[in-house]
């Protein structure tokens, strides 16, 4: 028997376990505000392209009903409606569902039954929350960018 072997020992010290929670703490510190920034970006992307969508589906059925057709913009609660007359046809609670926050320059815009917009302004539709921002805007001819 050789009695010169030295056994390494079976169990982590105390100290090697603190270190280690150290480490994992201040990476977590670290990756934690990056991946809230990340969820706010997705939620500010998420509403544009909703709103993005809205105005698509107002000019399709301006075009499609021989009927101007509006899309409101709310900033009280952050919503999106889609109004022909007096009647909602849809509503997008944009506050409720991406916790975003909705400005525009107008309250609203029109398609008329030729898929122009009616009126004589450019319109801009500011999305936020946190930090994170974008903008939706509409020409006065209805296009957006």
């Amino acid at each position: 028997m050789n009695r010169n072997v030295v056994r390494s020992p079976r169990a982590t010290t105390f100290i090697e376990l603190m270190i280690s929670l150290t480490i994992l703490g201040v990476l977590c510190g670290i990756a934690v505000p990056r991946m809230g920034n990340q969820l706010d970006r997705i939620a500010v992307r998420g509403a544009a392209r909703d709103v993005r969508t809205l105005l698509a589906v107002a000019r399709a059925r301006a075009i499609g009903t021989a009927r101007p057709t509006a899309v409101h913009f709310r900033a009280t609660d952050s919503s999106v409606v889609l109004r022909r007359g007096d009647d909602t046809l849809q509503r997008r609670a944009l506050g409720q569902i991406y916790g975003v926050s909705v400005r525009a320059t107008r309250p609203f815009t029109a398609y008329g039954v030729n898929g122009l917009g009616i009126g004589g302004a450019n319109l801009s539709v500011a999305l936020r929350r946190r930090a994170m921002a974008e903008t939706v805007f509409i020409s006065r001819e209805g296009r957006v960018r």
